[in-house]
């Protein structure tokens, strides 16, 4: 009979949080998100390291503002992983979509998050960045946040789906998690 090993103490796991925001929300009455106060909740809930996004980058253009200011924000922290938040280039254009991901991985920044809810999942409008962060396997966490208040139905939604599968299709080797 095999004995029964310990579970190992929530510590021991290096948990990670793949989906933390930092800035100012737009929720009256809830405190704007800071490196400070994020850390002190990963402690009391024992979470080792976290994914951060800037709540500017996902909701202000340009992009690069918000993007800019959570690399300042994390500057130093080894604990805290800076995501940019990204949307294709206006019009399509490879070396522009290239460009973005070079400073990007020039910034220090590993993963990057598609604002597919502020721009349509249709390949065309994603296909220049989608190459380009699939060339440097650049893991992509799929952000479909309205700009707005939310919905409560949306007749085309059965066909983003779709749309979205022939993204997913079109790019084999780019890392993409529905967040």
């Amino acid at each position: 009979m095999r004995g029964i090993e310990k579970m190992p103490d929530i510590r021991e796991l290096r948990l990670l949080d793949g989906c933390v925001t930092l800035g100012r929300l737009a929720v009256a009455g809830v405190a704007d998100l800071t490196v400070d106060n994020v850390l002190e909740v990963m402690d009391a809930h024992d979470i080792a390291e976290a994914l951060v996004h800037s709540n500017e980058a996902r909701l202000v253009h340009p992009r690069s503002h918000g993007n800019e200011r959570l690399l300042r924000d994390v500057a130093g922290l080894d604990r805290l992983h800076p995501v940019w938040a990204l949307s294709p280039p206006a019009r399509p254009d490879p070396s522009a979509a290239a460009g973005i991901v070079d400073e990007m991985i020039s910034a220090g920044v590993r993963v990057a998050r598609l604002m597919m809810g502020h721009v349509p999942p249709l390949h065309w409008i994603w296909k220049d960045l989608c190459e380009a962060l699939e060339a440097r396997r650049v893991p992509c966490l799929l952000d479909f946040a309205p700009l707005g208040p939310p919905a409560t139905s949306y007749p085309g939604e059965s066909l983003m789906i779709d749309k979205l599968r022939d993204i997913c299709l079109a790019h084999p080797d780019l890392p993409m998690i529905l967040s």
